[in-house]
């Protein structure tokens, strides 16, 4: 398929998902809004009974249906639903919604790597199109809000330079990101290992502050929370597992572990299994520190999704490793995220419909899924092994291998002799911290196109030439593309 092919399809599949989007979410948000019924903001309906009965002192672990929040939750929920009625709590949320929404669109776009407009078009309808999404609004859920701060927050962490007023905004986002336990709790894990800005220590080599600050501010909004109770915290907490214990154990929806035991008649150990993989997530997360954010983000929420109980709306999860693999962007990853999200596009109907619909629709729902993680994994694997090679990070600090370095017998060596000089015009998303974009262009003069090894960030122990030479073919025909269309 040559250029024109591929942006003729582009266009078309934009429009088609740009019209499914246009009519789900303005369903779905008029079900959030204006809509009366038993479905009607369904989600939020219960969590404003929820809040309303914590803060009036009432035992909501003993008498509401399923209160599976913990004591926290009520407090971080409250200044969206506690000090209005159902009519203006439903609109506020609304607004809210909105906000979360367009955060997290924006940081898929951003974060997928696509250039032009109708390639950042597609990577914000990954997430606006997607059946799920629309489900999250007209049940008024919390995904959104949970997963746009959570988000920003883990970027921030990792990419940013580790001030206090950095630590202190990331937190606050983690923290509210807990707001749903469920979602968020896995990806504590990248937290706690966020890197340090300077020389990493031989104790613990990761930055501290930001776990603790996390580890405090819950601790002290369960404390406040816990005072609007007559009960105890530990017996507030323990009621809080027992009910969780119980809905886990039951089993629900489809694709998560609860389900999955629940079928096999080993429901009793559902929470035990999911401590263990909730540990294991973590030594997976510790071991493949230093492989791409997004590429641990990604395996991390495919895990996420099938950790826990999790329904319909949850499957928003899944967004993160659509931008994972939009950044590995080869063909197999391209495939994946294509044919995922075509599933994804079903609408959630067929879910609950007569044998053999509701089996097809949970069956090609989860083989898409697991296909994305172990491809996902396979791809850490192998930046992992890659890094042990190349002396770059794991198992070799480079504070214990700086005290290792030797001047060369031979004496310094000519520039351009016999090195591969990299790093001087390095590429980039962001004109203020690169010279280049994704394409090996000059940001500030776009006629000039810088291939060889100035635009590489870092080098591993291989000879780079053939990189070079990659470089050069891909920026050559990116560069007559665009004199085609007349922007060169």
């Amino acid at each position: 398929m040559n250029e024109r092919s591929r942006g003729l399809v582009v266009r078309g599949v934009v429009a088609v998902l740009t019209l499914l989007a246009a009519a789900k979410l303005g369903d779905e948000m008029a079900r959030l809004v204006w809509r009366s019924g038993p479905t009607a903001a369904i989600d939020l309906t219960l969590r404003y009974a929820e809040v309303h009965a914590w803060f009036d002192r009432v035992p909501v672990y003993r008498t509401m249906p399923v209160p599976t929040y913990p004591p926290a939750s009520y407090a971080l929920l409250w200044p969206f639903v506690g000090w209005l009625s159902l009519e203006a709590a439903r609109w506020f949320w609304a607004a809210t919604t909105i906000v979360a929404l367009a955060a997290l669109t924006w940081l898929v776009v951003r974060e997928s790597g696509a250039t032009g407009a109708w390639q950042r078009a597609l990577a914000a309808l990954l997430l606006l199109a997607m059946n799920e999404t629309g489900v999250v609004v007209g049940n008024g859920q919390l995904t959104l809000h949970v997963l746009a701060p959570l988000v920003a927050a883990l970027l921030l962490i990792h990419r940013g330079s580790g001030t206090w007023a950095e630590d202190l905004a990331a937190s606050v986002g983690v923290i509210f990101g807990m707001v749903k336990v469920t979602l968020a709790a896995p990806f504590l894990w990248l937290v706690l290992f966020a890197p340090r800005a300077g020389p990493a220590r031989r104790i613990w080599p990761w930055r501290v502050r930001p776990a603790l600050l996390v580890a405090a501010g819950y601790v002290a909004v369960t404390m406040v929370a816990a005072w609007f109770q007559d009960a105890g915290l530990a017996t507030q907490l323990r009621e809080w597992l027992a009910v969780t214990t119980t809905v886990s154990t039951q089993g629900g929806d489809y694709a998560n572990l609860g389900a999955w035991l629940a079928a096999a008649g080993l429901g009793r150990l559902t929470p035990a299994i999911s401590v263990v993989v909730f540990v294991v997530v973590g030594v997976w997360a510790y071991r493949h520190r230093h492989v791409d954010l997004w590429v641990r983000i990604g395996v991390i929420a495919l895990v996420t999704r099938f950790w826990a109980y999790h329904r319909l709306y949850d499957d928003v999860l899944v967004v993160l490793a659509f931008v994972a693999l939009c950044r590995i962007a080869t063909p197999a990853a391209v495939a994946l995220v294509a044919t995922s999200m075509t599933f994804m596009l079903v609408p959630a109907r067929v879910g609950t419909a007569p044998t053999p619909w509701h089996q097809l629709f949970e069956v090609t729902h989860t083989v898409s899924w697991l296909g994305m993680l172990a491809f996902l994994g396979w791809c850490a694997r192998n930046a992992k092994d890659n890094l042990e090679v190349s002396g770059q990070g794991i198992g070799n600090r480079p504070a214990d291998s700086a005290k290792d370095i030797r001047p060369d017998a031979r004496g310094p060596s000519t520039p351009g002799s016999t090195n591969h000089e990299t790093r001087t015009a390095r590429m980039g998303r962001d004109p203020k911290t690169s010279v280049l974009n994704g394409w090996n262009q000059a940001w500030d003069v776009p006629n000039v196109f810088v291939t060889d090894g100035a635009c590489m960030a870092s080098s591993g122990n291989q000879n780079p030439s053939l990189t070079y030479m990659a470089l050069t073919a891909r920026a050559s025909h990116y560069a007559v593309d665009a004199m085609k269309r007349g922007d060169l």
